[in-house]
C-alpha cells in the first residue's frame, strides 16, 4: 500500500511533499492510500474526497481516521485528476448537503499512468455518482491563495450556486462549470484573473444577473458561454485582451446585451465571432478597434437592433449581415466616426437592406466625415 499523507490548510489548498500525486501505474496491483492531516481549524466532523477527470467525477467519504484508499474506478482513467477535500456537518443526501457548514480546498493535481483497469463503456454507477457534488444552493467562495479553477471544476453539477472569486484567481479552466446550475458569479476587482478557457461555462441555464468580466483577462476562449442562459456580459475597461477568437459569443440564446471592453483590437479567426445570439438587441464596441469587422464576424443575431461604436470610432467594419439595425442607431454610429478628412478613406457596410432606412441628409453625416458607406 503507497500512502500519501496530505495536509488540508485553512486557506483552502492542500499540500504534500510529494508534488504531483501518482495514483496508480499499468502494473500496480496494490491501492494508494490518501492520509489527510486536517487543520484545527476547519470545522465540520465529516469529510468526503471528490476526484474530477474529463471522463467522470467521484465522491467518496473518508474514513474515522482521516485516510482513504483510492478506490479502483479512480484507476481506470488515466491522465489528470483534479482532487478537492470537503468537510460539513452534515451528510451528502443524493446530490446536496442539507447543513450550514461546507469547506472546500481548491483542486489539487493528481495523475493516472495508464490506468489499472480498461476503459470501456461508462457504467450505470459511473452516472449516478458522477452526479454527486460538493454543496447545495451554497454561496461558494473560492478561497484565497486559489491560483486556478481547474478543468470539470463543477461540471454538471445538479445543485443551485452562486460563485465569488478572490483577487488570486489566475485561471479558469475548461469546462469548469459546463452544464452546472450557476446563478451568479461575482469576480474580484483588481484581481490577478487573466484566462478564461475554452467551454468554460457552456451549457449553463439557471443565470439570474448578468456577467461583469473583470480587466484583468487577457486570454477568452472559444465558446466560453456556448448555450448557456446568462442575459449580458459586459467587459470592464481597459482590459489585457487583444483579439476575441472564433465563436467567442456563439449559440447564446438568452444575450440581450454585449459589452467589449476598450483595448481590444478586433476579431480574429475565420468568423463567426458574436454569432447565433438569437435574443442580442444591443452591441457595444470600443473605438480601440483596429483590425477590420468582416460581415462574418456579426452574423445570424435577428434580434439586433442596435450597434454602438464609441466616439472617435476609426475601423473599416462590415454590418451587412445585422439587417434589422434601426435608423437610429444607424444615425448614431455615423456621429461616432472619426473625421477622417484629409485622411485616408475607410469604410462602413451596412447592407442594402440597411440603407433603405436612411435618408442622403443622414449618410451624408458619414460621407462628410471622409467615409464610404456601403
Amino acid at each position: 500500500m503507497y500512502q500519501i499523507n496530505i495536509k488540508v490548510n485553512a486557506d483552502g489548498t492542500l499540500s504534500t511533499l510529494d508534488g504531483t500525486l501518482r495514483l496508480g501505474t499499468e502494473q500496480e496491483v496494490s491501492r494508494t492510500k490518501l492520509v489527510f492531516e486536517i487543520d484545527h481549524t476547519i470545522e465540520g466532523t465529516i469529510h468526503y474526497v471528490k476526484f474530477a477527470h474529463k471522463k467522470a467525477t467521484y465522491l467518496y467519504r473518508v474514513s474515522s481516521s482521516n485516510s482513504l484508499i483510492v478506490p479502483p474506478n479512480v484507476c481506470r482513467y488515466p491522465g489528470r485528476w483534479f482532487i478537492s477535500f470537503i468537510s460539513s456537518d452534515s451528510t451528502i443526501s443524493g446530490s446536496t448537503i442539507s447543513g450550514n457548514y461546507a469547506y472546500i480546498s481548491e483542486p489539487y493535481e493528481a495523475v493516472v499512468v495508464n490506468g489499472i483497469f480498461g476503459i470501456n463503456n461508462e457504467s450505470e454507477e459511473l452516472k449516478l455518482l458522477s452526479n454527486l457534488i460538493e454543496c447545495s444552493n451554497f454561496d461558494l467562495v473560492i478561497p484565497t491563495r486559489t491560483r486556478y479553477i481547474g478543468q470539470n471544476f463543477m461540471y454538471k453539477s445538479p445543485s443551485k450556486f452562486s460563485i465569488t472569486l478572490h483577487e488570486d484567481l489566475q485561471t479558469i479552466g475548461e469546462r469548469a462549470f459546463e452544464e452546472s446550475n450557476i446563478q451568479s458569479i461575482k469576480f474580484a476587482s483588481d484581481g490577478n484573473l487573466s484566462a478564461i478557457y475554452d467551454y468554460a461555462f457552456q451549457k449553463t441555464n439557471d443565470w439570474k444577473s448578468g456577467v461583469v468580466i473583470p480587466r484583468s483577462l487577457s486570454s477568452w476562449g472559444r465558446y466560453a458561454f456556448h448555450n448557456s442562459n446568462v442575459p449580458s456580459i459586459i467587459f470592464e475597461s481597459p482590459s489585457k485582451i487583444n483579439t476575441f477568437p472564433t465563436y467567442s459569443f456563439a449559440y447564446l440564446q438568452t444575450l440581450t446585451y454585449l459589452e467589449l471592453p476598450k483595448g481590444v483590437a478586433g476579431f480574429s479567426g475565420s468568423g463567426q465571432t458574436i454569432s447565433f445570439c438569437s435574443s442580442l438587441k444591443t452591441l457595444k464596441l470600443p473605438n480601440t478597434f483596429s483590425l477590420v469587422i468582416q460581415a462574418y464576424h456579426i452574423r445570424d443575431n435577428e434580434e439586433l437592433t442596435e450597434i454602438i461604436l464609441e466616439n472617435g470610432w476609426n475601423c473599416s467594419a462590415n454590418f451587412s449581415n445585422c439587417n434589422n439595425l434601426t435608423s437610429s442607431s444607424m444615425v448614431a454610429m455615423f456621429n461616432a466616426l472619426k473625421n477622417l478628412t484629409g485622411q485616408t478613406s475607410k469604410t462602413l457596410t451596412l447592407g442594402s437592406t440597411n440603407l433603405s432606412k436612411l435618408t442622403s441628409s443622414q449618410i451624408a453625416i458619414a460621407t462628410s466625415k471622409n467615409w464610404t458607406v456601403s
